[in-house]
């Protein structure tokens, strides 16, 4: 079942402030140990608060092993407008990475040796060019192994309850979108 944006969110405004200053409240939402209390208190009143807005199947699990969870709670993400609540559940991922290359064993001056010898630079240049193809879909094999298909359902819905392109377009500041094809 998908959830429009609500209708009727001005006349129940005060209780959505409300209702986010008690989220806030919670200490922190944190991988930290110390914080293990913290994130299990905002999980149950999380739990408690989906179940008054009518979700019956919500239920707190522990998680499974680091990081890896049933759910995951990002509050810094875009809503449609002041009136309009939404609850963000298709959020793209990042990969942090370090990549270190090593050619030779020592330095060299470019204006002798450069074409001569491989630059590590123009090496890494040449491998962040070749991460994405033609249709900027990302290279890295396995990276797609577990991302979940979207039926064609559901992107009818995205696209008619979502925020458009023109939007994302004004509220970056970008000049045009940019990502894969389809």
């Amino acid at each position: 079942m998908f959830y429009k944006p609500y209708s009727d969110a001005i006349p129940h405004q005060t209780r959505y402030v409300e209702e986010l200053k008690t989220f806030l409240t919670f200490e922190s939402v944190s991988a930290d140990t110390s914080k293990k209390q913290a994130v299990a208190d905002c999980a149950k009143w999380l739990c408690n608060h989906l179940k008054t807005l009518g979700l019956k199947k919500v239920k707190v699990h522990a998680a499974r092993a680091r990081l890896h969870c049933d759910v995951a709670v990002v509050s810094d993400t875009k809503m449609l407008s002041a009136s309009e609540p939404a609850i963000t559940y298709s959020l793209r991922g990042s990969l942090n990475a370090e990549l270190m290359i090593e050619s030779l064993s020592k330095d060299l001056h470019s204006g002798t040796f450069g074409g001569m010898v491989e630059n590590p630079a123009t090496l890494l240049c040449s491998i962040i060019n070749g991460i994405h193809d033609a249709n900027n879909c990302i290279r890295i094999p396995g990276f797609y192994d577990s991302v979940r298909v979207v039926s064609q359902q559901e992107r009818r819905f995205m696209k008619r309850s979502g925020p458009s392109d023109q939007s994302m377009v004004r509220d970056t500041a970008a000049r045009t979108l940019f990502g894969e094809k389809g």
